[in-house]
């Protein structure tokens, strides 16, 4: 949908229907044959075009991720600051580094914090096949990062 367009309501016509399934067809191809081109998983290159519309498609606070992230790891983020970082935590020096954080890795800090977060629900008391089922898919989820940074480094 164009940002110009009004969302449509009620039911839709067969024609409506029809140029719909061309249109998805056509719309799977191109999300294959980029993801063929770029070695990229068909979810990144939708969630990469999303964001180059100004589009999100997830509602995941990433700010509130990052806070935990930054108290797991505050000595290397507070090295993004440089030699004048501040010895102590507080929302300004968090926001800066989590800015810079943003900065450094672009098309991935989503990613990273979305596997973090994940990694940290890990620890909740869960059953063993929980825990395994869990593992299984995230190291999927850090197989396709690390598949996705090996052209980069």
């Amino acid at each position: 949908m164009d940002d110009d367009n009004a969302p449509i309501s009620g039911q839709c016509s067969s024609e409506m229907n029809s140029a719909l399934k061309e249109g998805c067809a056509a719309l799977n191809a191109i999300v294959s044959d980029t993801t063929k081109n770029t070695n990229m998983p068909s979810y990144q290159v939708i969630n990469l075009w999303m964001k180059s519309r100004g589009q999100v498609i997830n509602s995941t606070n990433y700010w509130n991720l990052y806070a935990g992230y930054f108290k797991d790891w505050t000595c290397q983020e507070l090295a993004r600051l440089g030699d004048g970082a501040p010895p102590q935590d507080g929302t300004g020096v968090r926001h800066q580094c989590y800015e810079l954080f943003k900065k450094s890795y672009p098309d991935t800090y989503q990613d990273i914090l979305n596997t973090y977060g994940k990694l940290n629900m890990l620890t909740d008391n869960q059953t063993i096949v929980q825990h395994t089922q869990s593992f299984q898919k995230l190291y999927k989820r850090v197989g396709s990062i690390m598949s996705n940074l090996i052209p980069i480094l």
